[in-house]
Formats: C-alpha cells, structure tokens, sequence
C-alpha cells in the first residue's frame, strides 16, 4: 500500500476489491557474508537501520 498510495488519493488508480481482497506479505533480504562493493555495503547499512518514518529494522544473529 505504501508503493501505490499517492495514486491512489491522486485517483490514477483504484483498488480492485474492497479490503478484504489485501493479501498480507512480508519480505525477507538476505546477504552474502563476504563484503561487497561500496554501494552494496551502504545499501545493507541503510537496510540495518531502517527507513525514516517506519519501523526499524535489526539485523538478524548471525549463525553457522
């Protein structure tokens, strides 16, 4: 919802059904151990701590 929500109020989309059609999901990201490139090392630093105005997001142990 947070992807499409100002088209939306903006009216450039409509829901298909009421909100008994939404589906829950949940997204998990998963890394590579070994250290990457710059870019990909700053965008897990971002993913570890979270996005402004939403919920933090901790770094799951690590285990072997």
């Amino acid at each position: 919802m947070s992807l499409v929500r100002a088209d939306l109020d903006s009216g450039r989309l409509l829901r298909a059904g009421g909100a008994d059609w939404d589906i829950p999901i949940s997204v998990s990201l998963f890394r590579t151990r070994a250290r990457m490139t710059r870019a990909a090392e700053n965008f897990w630093s971002l993913v570890r701590k979270g996005r402004p105005g939403g919920k933090s997001i901790a770094a799951a142990p690590r285990t072997r």
